[in-house]
């Protein structure tokens, strides 16, 4: 846009986006703008950067309503590592419940940035949209630095298969055991698991696989009803456990890495934005959601740790018994089953993508052979994590490991160097303070949860 012709504030909006010009109309206020221009400080230098026009990026799929964004967000959080929340509880105790609602709260406010920093506010308090995804402020953030950073994340998204592996190897492993007669090595399981998920990484459009996916979260949400009725079932007992106060630093930094991980699902946040029929209704989503989520966590946590008390597993799922629930524990380990198996498919298809156009044309033997590409690549990644899965064969540990890393990266640093950095809106001098600490705790978290986790893993090895 020519920065000398004279545009209407609301020219440069799509339809679907000028419900945010509408709403900020008439907010301005001339004491923030005499402070801001008259200012040395990080608002000044901001200011004169939001002068500058840059272009909107509407959004063509404003489809969702408030309902269905909720519901996929909420489905997000609810991942797997839900059933290592119980987990957290016995390691941690008390600290494990503080841990749960200040990561929480946290990840919300990021959540919330990630928001702010997709829309530019200019002097005259309306927004545009310039940033459509995460990949597009990590890489308007860092510029070079950010593509290999976002390429890392995305690579690194790929060790998650790993842990669906272990979970699925022992959800099969708690289910075959109801069979005395059935005998098996379950280091096999693994493998076996492995080569079943190959054919759904040749499924070149994700979209075929929606209604499993589909199928597979609902099961996956009737199987945590289902468990959350089972705890009840132990009421009696509880009187007769407390939750441990003490603070033992490895203990508590193996749960800060799953916690990080229950909370870790703002790479796709911007994606969800862009959906909304009403953005201005984000923030308010986002709130509600996880603020809804912090809940059913302590709830399923605590619940979860007072039914089992100290034999509590890693994965809560493990402690159903089979023989007292028979029926009830086949059909909430064959859910959470089904869900996994489709989680894989899912998640890998952006990586393979990736990896396809970043090393397919280093080998000219295979062109024109695409099967024969596919067949291969897959096989070499998932032969690599079946061999970490093999290392690591403790679901716990494996999660506390990606939530450290990946989890506090995408959660809790780069959404706040983001908002800083991006410059797309006026920072309070409280907000900037804020987002410095948030950051610096997010490495923090991330390296003790990373060093907690290997120190228990070499110890376990041993």
């Amino acid at each position: 846009m020519n920065a000398t012709r004279k545009t209407s504030k609301f020219e440069i909006l799509n339809d679907n986006d000028r419900s945010f010009a509408y709403s900020l109309e008439g907010r301005r206020s001339s004491y923030i703008d005499n402070w801001a221009r008259q200012s040395f400080s990080v608002r000044a230098d901001l200011y004169s950067t939001i002068e500058k026009s840059l272009p909107d990026i509407p959004s063509d799929d404003r489809l969702s309503s408030n309902l269905i964004t909720g519901m996929s967000m909420q489905s997000m959080i609810l991942g797997t590592s839900l059933l290592s929340i119980p987990y957290c509880v016995k390691l941690a105790g008390v600290w494990g419940i503080i841990l749960i609602i200040l990561i929480a709260f946290l990840t919300t406010i990021t959540a919330d940035m990630l928001a702010e920093c997709q829309y530019q506010e200019s002097r005259r308090k309306f927004k545009k949209r310039i940033h459509s995804s995460f990949v597009d402020m990590c890489t308007a953030c860092f510029k070079t630095k950010g593509k290999y950073l976002m390429e890392f994340l995305v690579y690194l998204s790929l060790v998650r298969n790993v842990v669906v592996i272990i979970l699925l190897s022992d959800l099969t492993d708690e289910v075959l055991k109801t069979f005395p007669n059935v005998h098996y090595d379950k280091n096999i399981l693994p493998v076996l698991w492995t080569l079943a998920v190959l054919p759904l990484l040749f499924v070149s459009k994700v979209s075929k696989l929606a209604w499993f996916t589909f199928i597979g979260m609902i099961l996956y949400l009737s199987s945590i009803a289902f468990m959350f009725g089972i705890f009840l079932t132990t009421t009696r007992s509880w009187s007769h456990i407390s939750i441990s106060s003490h603070w033992d630093f490895k203990d508590v930094g193996i749960a800060i890495g799953i916690i990080i991980n229950s909370y870790a699902v703002h790479m796709n946040l911007p994606s969800l934005e862009g959906s909304m029929k009403t953005p201005t209704s984000y923030t308010c989503v986002t709130n509600i959601n996880f603020g809804l989520n912090v809940v059913i966590k302590l709830v399923f946590g605590i619940c979860g740790y007072f039914a089992y008390s100290n034999n509590t597993f890693d994965e809560i799922t493990r402690n159903i018994d089979n023989q007292k629930f028979f029926s009830l524990s086949y059909i909430i380990k064959g859910s959470q089953i089904v869900f996994a198996y489709f989680t894989i498919p899912l998640q890998s298809h952006v990586v393979f993508e990736l990896m396809d156009l970043n090393f397919r044309h280093h080998f000219p033997i295979f062109s024109g052979k695409d099967q024969w590409w596919t067949l291969l690549s897959r096989l070499l990644i998932m032969t690599a994590l079946l061999l970490i899965a093999l290392l690591m064969p403790h679901f716990g540990l494996a999660v506390s490991i990606i939530g450290s890393v990946r989890g506090s990266l995408i959660a809790l640093v780069l959404p706040p160097l983001f908002y800083i950095n991006l410059k797309t809106h006026t920072i309070s001098k409280i907000k900037l303070c804020f987002c410095y600490v948030t950051a610096c705790l997010g490495v923090l978290l991330g390296c003790v949860g990373l060093y907690s986790a290997i120190y228990d893993l070499v110890k376990h090895s041993g």
